[in-house]
């Protein structure tokens, strides 16, 4: 295939790849909203020790990616570069989202600690089988500036529908499970293992619709070129500079996003007081809207370019998570409020993110002569791990100074302000940094036009000029 017969993308192949998405989105959105949760009040593990078990697993990712990133720009198969990684790490993937979420009998303190580092390892290391090399395809089904927004619109919807499902299912499917006589820890099992095959099944979807999807090995010389080891590739697209400022962006607005879902579920219950299924309108709340948005999104990033588009919407979460802790209202309607705000900057976040970083390649490619869409996908996914994982070990560790205690139902005065600000101005300040390093990040849609003519003229030996684009480099 191609890429310059793709530019314009059918919806045959616009759903085939994005509903991929759903499966890859599941297990994930499980684990940033409920995981930490999870340990501290289903497996009684203090929140300090919960937030650490999760940086041990992104200090494992960050050997992970880069190697499942350079294997899937490096691998010579009939099947093609990325779709072979899909089929083989599904079931995996699957099968650690259960056993994250069980609660063996048994244990010393140390053998949940034990247990709960190894699961999370293996669960990250089963999620970047998958997820780098699905990121990947979707740098290679199109190489237009548009149509990557397009495509990226198209994907965040699957994005929303994952986090409901992911979000506002888990308390129902709990409280009933918990009404059948299920202990709470037996509960999240049940969840975990029908999010589970919901996964496996949905990317072996993806992977049966997106054959032919794939560039072939001829299209810029892929199959002449000299395979990276994981250091070189690495080094190589640290130096791209649009891509720099777009990995921090993510790191910090992971941070931020993060360390607010992560513990919206506690102020839910302690703050706000709300049974079941008012949490469970809540947390539907930020997906719907988000699907709502998704149009205005696109059509926003069209008119305004991928940069400008990320700078305005963000700014509106951002701007709300600093207005909201001074009103200081803890209701259903507000914190239904609150999801809408802060759907306007997640929805946008995810349309664009990837999107951006797909541009980055055509800066490697004109730079180095290569293609390696896994290695700047591994950072993404890299990035937005790091992010994840940092928020949860500020998370935890800010539940234990305030002086949470996950076997009580009533919480300290201290707590629930402690609790109040990680939703709000906190997690804020992170986003706002993000904001900040997308207003310096180079890439925007006139000087990627220049970059590609320039490229197309490089590769086909006639004279070419670096004239409207030399900032990228």
């Amino acid at each position: 295939m191609n890429l310059n017969e793709t530019k314009k993308l059918s919806i045959g192949a616009l759903l085939g790849y994005s509903v991929g998405q759903l499966g890859c989105s599941i297990p994930f959105n499980t684990y940033m909203y409920f995981f930490l949760f999870f340990l501290t009040n289903a497996a009684g593990i203090r929140p300090g020790i919960a937030g650490t078990i999760s940086l041990i697993a992104v200090l494992w990712d960050a050997i992970t990616d880069p190697i499942v990133g350079t294997i899937s720009d490096n691998i010579r198969s009939k099947y093609g570069r990325r779709r072979p990684f899909m089929l083989f790490g599904s079931i995996p993937l699957g099968i650690t989202l259960i056993l994250m979420f069980l609660v063996p009998g048994g244990l010393s303190e140390a053998g949940f600690i034990g247990y709960y580092v190894v699961m999370a390892v293996l669960f990250y290391t089963a999620n970047t089988i998958v997820v780098i090399p699905y990121f990947s395809l979707g740098a290679e089904i199109t190489q237009d500036y548009d149509e990557r927004t397009k495509l990226r619109v198209m994907t965040s919807f699957f994005i929303y529908l994952a986090v409901l499902i992911a979000t506002a299912f888990p308390p129902m499917i709990i409280d009933k499970a918990m009404e059948g006589g299920r202990t709470l820890g037996e509960a999240w099992t049940l969840t975990a293992t029908i999010f589970a095959v919901a996964t496996v099944i949905i990317i072996l979807i993806s992977w049966n619709f997106t054959r032919g999807r794939e560039i072939s090995p001829e299209y810029a010389d892929i199959s002449k070129q000299e395979k990276d080891n994981v250091i070189k590739a690495y080094i190589q697209a640290l130096k791209i500079k649009p891509m720099k400022y777009t990995v921090i962006a993510n790191i910090l607005y992971m941070i931020g996003f993060s360390i607010s879902g992560g513990v919206l579920m506690y102020c839910l219950i302690f703050v706000a007081k709300l049974d079941a299924a008012a949490q469970s309108i809540v947390l539907g709340t930020l997906p719907i809207i988000t699907i709502i948005l998704l149009p205005v999104i696109g059509v926003v990033s069209k008119k305004l370019g991928k940069k400008n588009a990320y700078i305005l919407m963000l700014s509106v979460t951002a701007g709300m998570m600093f207005i909201f802790p001074a009103v200081g209202i803890w209701t259903l309607a507000s914190m239904i409020v609150f999801q809408i705000l802060m759907s306007v900057g997640n929805g946008t976040f995810w349309t664009l993110c990837y999107s951006m970083s797909y541009d980055s390649v055509e800066v490697d490619e004109f730079v180095n002569g290569k293609r390696r869409e896994g290695i700047f996908t591994s950072f993404m996914s890299f990035a937005q791990k790091c992010g994840s994982a940092l928020a949860m070990l500020i998370s935890g560790m800010a539940l234990e100074y305030v002086g949470y205690d996950g076997t009580s139902e009533v919480q300290t005065e201290s707590a629930i302000t402690g609790l109040g600000s990680l939703l709000t101005w906190v997690s804020g300040i992170f986003i706002l940094l993000s904001i900040i390093c997308i207003i310096i990040y180079p890439l925007t849609k006139d000087r990627f036009a220049a970059l590609t003519a320039a490229l197309e003229a490089k590769k086909a030996g006639k004279e070419y000029t670096t004239e409207g684009f030399e900032k990228l480099l």
